[in-house]
Order: C-alpha cells, then sequence, then structure tokens
C-alpha cells in the first residue's frame, strides 16, 4: 500500500509534469501528445515521486533508530552513574583447624608379679599354639585297628547285645561268660582275632603308603616333640616306614654295637651287664682309639643326609664330639 506522503508527492510531481507537457505542445504548434503516450510519463513521475518518497521514509526511521539508540545508551549511563560505588569484598581467608598433639597414655608399670604374670601366660599360649600345629602334623589319626585277640572279639561281639547296659557294669558278667565257653567257640574267636590282625596290617601299611616320605618323616618329628612337651601324660610311637632310610649312629652306638655282636648273650641280665662292662671299656678308650669309630660315625652321617635328601626331605648331619685327627 501507498503511504499518504508518497500519494501526495507523486500527485505533485504529476501536476508540474503536465503543466510543462501542456506548456511545450502550446509552444510547438498546439499539439497535444497522445493518452497513451501521457500515460506512460505518468506512470514514471508517479515512480519516481514513490522512490523518492520511500528514500525519505528510510531516512526518517534511521534517524529515529539512531535517536532510541542514543537515549537508550544515556538512560545505561545515567543508571550507571546512580549507582554507588560499591567497594569490592575482600575474600575471606578460610580459618586452619588448630591441631592438638594427641598426648600418648601413660605407659603402665608392672610390677615384678605380674611381668612374670605375664611372661607366664604368654609362654603357655606359645606352647598350646605349638602343640596345636604339631597335632596336625603328627598324622595321629591312623585307620581303627580291628580287636586282636580272642578275648577282644567275644567284647566286641558282646557289646552288640548290651547297648542299653554301662559297660563297665557288665565286664565282671561277660569275663564269666568268656570263660564258660566251649573249646570250639574259643578257637573261632582266636581265628577272627587272627584275620584280624592280618587286616589290621594290610590297612596300616596302606594308611603309611598314602602319605609320602617326608610327611611320615615330619610326623615322626611332631610326635617326637609332642613327647617332650606333653609328658608323662601321652606317648606317642615313631610311624615305621620301610621307605625312610636308617637313621646314622654315633660313635658310642657303633662301639657298642661291634661289642654287643662279640659277645655271647643269653638272656636280658647277660645283656644288661655286657652294656656296662662296654660302657666302662669306652672311658678307657684314648683319643687315637676312638677315631675309628668316629670315622665311621662321618660316614654313616652323610650316607643319612644322602638319602634323606633324595626322598625329599632335609637332616642335619651328626657332629663329631671329637676332631679329626
Amino acid at each position: 500500500m501507498w503511504s499518504a506522503i508518497g500519494l501526495a508527492t507523486a500527485r505533485q510531481q504529476l501536476r508540474v509534469r503536465g503543466a510543462q507537457v501542456a506548456r511545450v505542445a502550446r509552444v510547438a504548434g498546439r499539439v497535444p501528445i497522445p493518452g497513451p503516450r501521457l500515460g506512460a510519463v505518468r506512470a514514471v513521475i508517479f515512480r519516481r515521486g514513490y522512490a523518492a518518497a520511500a528514500a525519505t521514509t528510510k531516512k526518517t526511521a534511521t534517524s529515529t533508530k539512531g535517536r532510541k539508540l542514543k537515549t537508550t545508551t544515556s538512560s545505561a549511563a545515567a543508571k550507571r552513574a546512580a549507582k554507588p560505588n560499591v567497594a569490592k569484598k575482600k575474600p575471606v581467608p578460610k580459618k586452619t583447624k588448630k591441631t592438638t598433639a594427641k598426648t600418648k597414655p601413660a605407659k603402665k608399670v608392672l610390677t615384678p608379679e605380674q611381668r612374670a604374670a605375664r611372661k607366664e601366660r604368654l609362654a603357655a599360649r606359645r606352647k598350646k599354639d605349638e602343640i596345636r600345629d604339631l597335632r596336625a602334623t603328627a598324622l595321629l589319626h591312623p585307620p581303627k585297628a580291628l580287636p586282636r585277640n580272642a578275648w577282644a572279639v567275644f567284647l566286641n561281639d558282646s557289646k552288640k547285645d548290651l547297648s542299653g547296659d554301662v559297660f563297665s557294669n557288665v565286664v565282671p558278667r561277660l569275663a564269666l561268660a568268656y570263660k564258660a565257653l566251649s573249646e570250639s567257640e574259643k578257637y573261632r574267636l582266636a581265628t577272627v582275632a587272627s584275620q584280624n590282625q592280618l587286616a589290621n596290617k594290610a590297612a596300616y601299611q596302606s594308611w603309611i603308603l598314602s602319605h609320602t616320605p617326608k610327611q611320615i618323616h615330619d610326623a615322626n618329628v611332631a610326635r617326637h616333640r609332642l613327647n617332650y612337651l606333653l609328658k608323662p601324660e601321652t606317648k606317642f610311637r615313631s610311624i615305621k616306614d620301610g621307605r625312610l632310610p636308617k637313621q646314622s649312629r654315633g660313635a658310642y652306638q657303633l662301639f657298642m654295637t661291634s661289642h654287643m655282636k662279640n659277645a655271647a648273650i643269653q638272656n636280658l641280665q647277660e645283656a644288661q651287664s655286657v652294656m656296662r662292662t662296654a660302657a666302662l671299656q669306652w672311658k678307657t678308650l684314648s683319643e687315637s682309639e676312638r677315631q675309628p669309630y668316629y670315622d665311621n660315625a662321618r660316614v654313616d652321617s652323610a650316607r643319612y643326609v644322602e638319602e634323606a635328601s633324595s626322598l625329599g626331605f632335609t637332616v642335619s648331619p651328626r657332629k663329631s664330639p671329637s676332631p679329626v685327627v
């Protein structure tokens, strides 16, 4: 749509242009310009008038916008000037926690009696722990053995019928019943006992072979230590295993063995007499006379160490009580 200013300007220019054309026509011969030509002139004048009006409107809008920007800028500066100058707050330093040195509690001073009691408690605890570890190594649970004699077989068979009674109260009655058995029944019980002995031996040997020679050696060492710690309450026997090397012997043991072989021994009393005589003779020997036994003991000790090493465990060589001459 045309604006009012543009239309007014166009009409004014048309009037001026029309008057000029009419004047030129009167001068030229008073011939009027044809209609179409006059219309084209009018259109050109109209377009020129609209372009001029549009340019004027654009200039007015630009100047108005500039004034608005200036006004906005001046108002922002006025607001900034109206604000009071507030000083920036300085950063507040963080409060550091005061570390107070912890005072150690005073060490309790024990009396000599208290120190001795604590030492005994610690020793008892260490002994208890050692015994527990030794029991775990000593292989103290071999297979349960079957009755090994006729009386034990008879008692084992009688337990099945006397399960509700106290066994200690019926033992005298069972002893009388055993004595009243016939010879054939006693022979049967003896036969069962001999079969049980063979079965026990086979089961025990199988149990030994289920462990390595090193485990059997460690178990024997643990049993020996337990016998020392628990004496005289308990007594654990060493496990006999044919795979283990024969222990080495000392010079005195070798001397006693050779002396016992040369003597004719008939009974225990003679054996004890020969051993006392040999012990006295050993004391009278000089170092040069003992030296062959020391050498043999050293060789036997080296043999024992080598055989044990081949089976996977180590043993300490026997110390010679005398220097090599």
